[in-house]
């Protein structure tokens, strides 16, 4: 007798944080619990001055896009991080020296927003459509072109809706 296996594919849903020291940190939103009053976590431990910049939510299906404040964009599944424990980004992917990941988004085809706006620190605005990234070529591309000394401040992901920007003058 010869018996089949069929794979079956287990969707988990994940919580994926991104650090300002350029760390991520991926939990299974089903392992969050609900803490006693004057508990302290145990699960996710900070250096001195580091702090959580965006947290996402995905399937493990799921494919996260890393945006870097040199314009560069990179990306991987959701399932295929590491979970619970922190990683650097630069273990991941191979990046340039001093270029850290600005902002991140989940990417699947029911619940993706259609564009991405980039703001740079000169002033620049662009707005693209996120399917316009080709993720069949590689681990990371080239988001937008900057000029020399310019680097991304902000990124929005968006529909149709209308957006305001401040700055300070």
């Amino acid at each position: 007798q010869i018996f089949v296996l069929k794979h079956s594919i287990f969707l988990k849903s994940l919580l994926i944080n991104l650090t300002n020291k350029n760390n991520i940190f991926v939990t299974e939103s089903s392992s969050l619990y609900t803490q006693r009053r004057g508990g302290t976590g145990n699960k996710f431990k900070f250096k001195n001055g580091e702090y959580v910049l965006s947290t996402i939510q995905a399937e493990s299906v799921d494919t996260i896009l890393f945006f870097s404040q040199a314009g560069n964009f990179y990306w991987s599944t959701a399932g295929s991080l590491p979970l619970e424990e922190k990683v650097a980004v630069e273990s991941l992917f191979t990046m340039k020296d001093n270029e850290v990941i600005c902002e991140m988004t989940s990417f699947n085809k029911k619940n993706a927003k259609e564009n991405i706006i980039f703001i740079t620190k000169n002033g620049i605005i662009k707005k693209s459509l996120l399917e316009e990234y080709n993720l069949k070529r590689g681990m990371g591309s080239k988001a937008l072109a900057l000029e020399e000394g310019d680097e991304i401040n902000s990124i929005i992901f968006t529909n149709e809706e209308k957006i305001g920007i401040v700055s300070e003058c």
